[in-house]
């Protein structure tokens, strides 16, 4: 029989982290796209774009594995699949304008349609951030790992 306990340490964190990562989103990011722009720093000046995709993969490990039986193997499918959909969602504003016909002519009913094009059309592809979404789900597998119950 499974544990359907649910971790408590491992949903703090996810959530805490999720909250801090979506303030420092709405405070950051481009005031296009969201609405308010502030510096915390030199470090956070260089730094400061790859925070949240630093923070989603990382919070969302610890989030889902908090309530789903923390064996190795969970740990490693959890952290894998949040790893593959963010290095997918990042690549493809790479390809945005392919992905936005792909999902022009096969998600046009998808109540997600619209946040998608906007996803693809003002996202900006840059190579650190899949470097920051690498180390964001590496450091949610270690923690995840070490905080299983």
């Amino acid at each position: 029989m499974q544990d359907t306990r649910i971790n408590i340490l491992q949903f703090i964190i996810g959530l805490f982290t999720f909250l801090l990562g979506s303030i420092i989103y709405v405070l950051h990011r481009v005031y296009q796209t969201t609405y308010y722009d502030i510096s915390f720093g030199i470090f956070y000046m260089h730094c400061g774009n790859y925070v949240p995709d630093f923070i989603h993969p990382f919070s969302f490990i610890l989030l889902t594995c908090s309530f789903i039986s923390n064996s190795l193997i969970n740990i490693i499918m959890i952290s894998s699949g949040w790893l593959i959909f963010d290095l997918l969602m990042e690549f493809g504003q790479k390809h945005a304008e392919s992905i936005i016909i792909f999902i022009f002519k096969y998600f046009e009913m998808n109540p997600f349609h619209n946040i998608l094009i906007n996803y693809f059309s003002n996202g900006r592809y840059d190579p650190f951030d899949m470097i920051a979404i690498s180390l964001g789900s590496l450091l949610g597998f270690l923690i995840a790992y070490l905080t299983k119950i």
